[in-house]
């Protein structure tokens, strides 16, 4: 066998063990290019930030974290399954989400800009849950319809919008990028004894929970 065919047997023998992977990952009923959950090297002020509204019981121990884009179809797709966990486990998860709009994703910044213009004035998650059931209809009268349907204050809405909230925004993305996030949603789960956790996907979330 000469140096040439060595080398082809050599990318054979590869390809096959990589494609004997992906079977045995699929067989598992695990999408082979979803990372698995792993403790990272973070602390729970990492991912939380400085403290803000949560959704679901403020004192339980554990803090489900989402980056997330307005505009992206996975995080719409998440939205239901978030509740429902939520749901689930009222006594031991809260919710977090946090801001982290794709390049190329136009309207997601200006959609994060108003969910927090609208959380300044008490109404963060109503306006969070108005634009990720929007079924891709983003636009700035969808926004502004949000302003209306919520009883909001429209002046300061817009004053906000281009000032507080765009900072809120900004702190969000900078800590995404701080922390290694690529891609929405991404997820971090924040545990009692202050490990966290990158869940490879939010079904991973279970393994971490007590069973109900």
């Amino acid at each position: 066998m000469n140096r040439f065919d060595f080398a082809v047997l050599l990318i054979a023998l590869g390809l096959c063990a990589a494609c004997i992977a992906v079977v045995k990952h699929v067989a598992m009923g695990r999408d082979p290019w979803i990372p698995k959950a792993a403790v990272v090297d973070l602390t729970p002020a990492d991912i939380t930030g400085t403290s803000r509204d949560y959704r679901g019981n403020p004192k339980a121990p554990f803090t489900l974290v989402e980056f997330a884009d307005y505009q992206c179809p996975a995080c719409e797709s998440a939205h239901p399954r978030v509740r429902e966990a939520l749901a689930r486990n009222p006594g031991e998860l809260k919710y977090l989400f946090r801001h982290f709009p794709l390049p190329g994703h136009n309207l997601a910044e200006p959609a994060a800009e108003a969910a927090s213009a609208a959380g300044l004035q008490g109404h963060f998650w109503e306006m969070h849950d108005l634009l990720m059931e929007s079924h891709g209809n983003l636009n700035e009268a969808s926004l502004l319809s949000g302003v209306r349907q919520l009883h909001l204050d429209a002046s300061r809405f817009l004053a906000d919008r281009s000032s507080a909230a765009r900072k809120r925004v900004m702190t969000d993305r900078a800590a995404a990028e701080r922390v290694g996030v690529t891609y929405t949603p991404t997820f971090f789960l924040c545990c009692p004894d202050r490990k966290v956790i990158k869940l490879g996907r939010l079904e991973d979330l279970g393994s971490y929970l007590a069973p109900h």
